[in-house]
């Protein structure tokens, strides 16, 4: 199934002075004509998992992954931050040092083959 994965880095719990920790790492993956996120492990493989023989298609308009990237964030920012107490806002904008915010760590395209 098409769609983009992303692995995004959370940025630390707690006090600042924990800043130098890394945060948790989660996965994600949005299925292409979908608005549903999904989350866990089990689903994401089905998706992503391939053999070295699995075609590899040029990758997709850069604007169409960033807009798909971007609907993952929103995912994340209301689904798994908002409960996060000890993160503000500011934090996952990247409005404090730039070790503290939500990063993207990988991503991968998985157009669809021909």
């Amino acid at each position: 199934m098409p769609g983009v994965f992303a692995c995004y880095r959370f940025p630390p719990g707690g006090a600042q002075s924990r800043s130098q920790e890394l945060g948790e790492l989660r996965w994600y993956f949005l299925p292409d004509g979908s608005d549903k996120v999904l989350t866990t492990l089990d689903e994401i493989n089905r998706h992503i998992a391939s053999d070295p023989a699995t075609p590899r298609p040029f990758p997709r308009p850069l604007k169409f992954r960033r807009e798909r990237l971007k609907a993952i964030e929103a995912h994340i920012r209301t689904r798994d931050l908002k409960p996060r107490k000890s993160v503000t806002m500011a934090q996952v904008a990247g409005g404090q040092e730039a070790s503290d915010g939500l990063k993207l760590v990988a991503w991968m395209d998985i157009a669809p083959t021909e």
